[in-house]
């Protein structure tokens, strides 16, 4: 081939590629265009998921003081989670995606269990509580580094956290356990208390941009902690009795949208863009 030939025909291509790029630009563009209506509507219908949520667990809060009538009281307590573990389905990407679904599903079950107006299921709902434990733990250990990356990388305050909650554990455990011991539920109540404890461990150790989770974790452990002492130790004052259900549920928000955000899930259609809420 002549260098003639060569220098008509390099024209030719860079012009072929040119085209070929806008071409891929504009294609690119319509499908962008075609996917916003559908981003919106998940938007929307999450947002519309989330204030279900919300007003369920307002009114359930207000049910402390004010009773609910039969199952209804049981119903709403139930929405306040199971909406929460509804979002969570629209956005299943990964097995980690699916052991934080399995972890609201069960909280949302142990949460049925725990507020049925006739019969007192403590012994029943934390078996699906014990699972949803177990089921955040899950989530949490795929975001904890190797052990010897770890010791190398872990920072003074994840430290301090750590023996905090090591700490607390064997002073709760020493409070509540004797009360206990010689009952049916001395042995469900330790491996209940160990595993929520390992829980926040885990939350601790996870390589994660935000405190959301491991807040939460801490949240739902005090919540538990007041339903503990009040149930096996002292009868609480009524606003510390009350002050377990908002505990639970912010630290619930905090840990399923928390894992949500920091796993980009929610960057540019879900409840959040960048820092702020997108509603």
């Amino acid at each position: 081939m002549s260098t003639a030939t060569v220098l008509i025909q390099r024209p030719v291509v860079q012009s072929t590629a040119k085209r070929t790029e806008k071409v891929a630009e504009k294609v690119v563009e319509k499908v962008a265009e075609a996917s916003v209506p559908l981003k919106r509507e998940v938007s929307r219908f999450s947002q519309v998921l989330l204030t279900l949520s919300i007003v369920s667990s307002l009114i359930y809060w207000t049910a402390l003081i004010h009773p609910l009538s039969g199952y209804l009281h049981m119903g709403i307590k139930w929405l306040s989670i199971s909406t929460l573990t509804a979002i969570v389905l629209r956005f299943l990407t990964c097995k980690q995606d699916v052991f934080l679904l399995g972890a609201l599903f069960f909280h949302s079950l142990g949460d049925l269990f725990l507020a049925h107006p006739y019969q007192d299921w403590l012994m029943y709902s934390m078996g699906p509580f014990l699972l949803g434990h177990i089921f955040y733990i899950l989530t949490f250990r795929t975001d904890v580094e190797a052990w010897a990356v770890l010791k190398k990388n872990i920072t003074r305050m994840k430290k301090i956290l750590l023996s905090a909650s090591l700490i607390y554990g064997v002073i709760m455990g020493a409070v509540i356990l004797p009360s206990i011991m010689h009952t049916p539920m001395a042995v469900p109540a330790s491996i209940y208390f160990v595993i929520i404890i390992a829980m926040v461990f885990i939350s601790v150790l996870a390589s994660y941009k935000s405190y959301w989770m491991m807040v939460g974790c801490w949240m739902y452990l005090a919540s538990d902690s007041l339903i503990a002492l009040n149930k096996f130790c002292l009868p609480l004052p009524n606003y510390l009795q009350q002050l377990s259900w908002p505990l639970y549920y912010i630290g619930q928000i905090l840990i399923a949208f928390g894992f949500l955000r920091e796993k980009q899930r929610s960057k540019s259609y879900f409840l959040f863009s960048n820092d702020r809420f997108s509603f």
